[in-house]
């Protein structure tokens, strides 16, 4: 009698992480004087209420055209909360001009999109949670 390849396979589906997640979907990153990029954050939160104003976080930043509620955002929504249950901050950042950001989409990898990507990460380094160090993926 021979086993089935399947029974010797296990799943773990973790429920607990070290931080609760909160949602916050309403974001404006400004970029340019009249320029807005729309941005959704999954921010840990401490169990311990008392440390929350006092943790900083790193950030993984997802920089994307493909409109930051659209498309993959069920998928990509487990996974961004996943990693900040485990205590970074994730970012997801419409490129200007798609999805909610403010502007023309006027090419990939173009200058402005470089430069926007640069204001982006000045504007995660002054934010109160942040410890400077960012992961792009």
């Amino acid at each position: 009698m021979t086993s089935s390849s399947n029974e010797n396979i296990h799943q773990k589906i973790r429920n607990e992480f070290p931080y609760d997640v909160k949602k916050l979907t309403e974001i404006s990153i400004p970029v340019d004087k009249n320029i807005k990029l729309a941005a959704t954050i999954w921010m840990p939160q401490n169990k311990n209420v008392q440390l929350i104003n006092e943790e900083k976080f790193a950030t993984i930043l997802e920089y994307i055209p493909y409109r930051k509620a659209d498309w993959t955002s069920a998928r990509d929504e487990i996974r961004l909360k996943y990693f900040s249950g485990f205590g970074y901050v994730s970012l997801r950042v419409d490129i200007r001009g798609t999805g909610n950001s403010q502007g023309i989409f006027d090419d990939e990898y173009s200058e402005q999109e470089l430069s926007d990507g640069l204001k982006i990460l000045e504007w995660i380094q002054n934010q109160t949670w942040s410890n400077g160090k960012v992961i792009q993926i």
